[in-house]
């Protein structure tokens, strides 16, 4: 079997009619193609360096939008959902085993939250604002009353994507960007707005 040594989680609005989701489509097909080439190149190693999943997350979605992609790409977002929903977020059914592949599998994940951050999940301080599939991606506790895990350092790291359209951050915001290990915003005009917000974690 292929060694997959890293993972990337994107979780935007990819059904959506949205800025974010736009944006979000035209970096997975980049990331794709990475993929593809990455491991092509890989394959006389029999490992796998790279492997892309997603996560539907930050808006709803719009079933007449997601009619209009390209079928292969449409394909390909589903078995990259699928793949997500297997690896990260389902609770692992074959005991001790498969549910210590999952806390390594989260250890060489990188998730990036493509949405503003009022919809990212990132501690019981931090919830999502508005109903929404979290991100990061959590795993619904068994023997618990709380429904999802709260140790964002199950992953190998966090990035925020986010941007806004003015010259200052909306209320708090910083205080969840600060939980993100890294953010990356569109332009450096947005890179100095964040900077004087408050946001004290490396910005890109």
């Amino acid at each position: 079997n292929d060694s997959i040594t890293w993972s990337i989680s994107w979780n935007a609005p990819f059904l959506s009619p949205s800025g974010y989701g736009s944006e979000a489509i035209s970096m997975i097909l980049g990331l794709r193609s990475f993929e593809n080439n990455n491991n092509n190149g890989a394959e006389n190693n029999k490992q796998r360096s790279w492997d892309v999943m997603i996560g539907l997350h930050g808006d709803a979605i719009d079933q007449s939008y997601a009619s209009t992609l390209p079928s292969d790409l449409y394909e390909w977002m589903g078995e990259a959902y699928t793949k997500q929903m297997q690896q990260l977020v389902m609770v692992p059914l074959s005991g001790v085993t498969s549910q210590n592949e999952m806390v390594e599998r989260k250890k060489r994940t990188i998730v990036i939250c493509h949405s503003e951050p009022g919809a990212w999940s990132l501690s019981p301080d931090y919830e999502a604002m508005y109903e929404t599939t979290p991100c990061p991606p959590q795993t619904p506790h068994r023997n618990s009353h709380s429904s999802r895990h709260r140790s964002n350092s199950e992953y190998a790291a966090l990035v925020g994507r986010t941007m806004f359209e003015t010259d200052t951050l909306p209320h708090g915001w910083e205080k969840r960007l600060n939980q993100m290990n890294e953010v990356w915003v569109p332009t450096l005009h947005h890179k100095e707005i964040f900077k004087q917000g408050g946001v004290n974690v490396p910005i890109y």
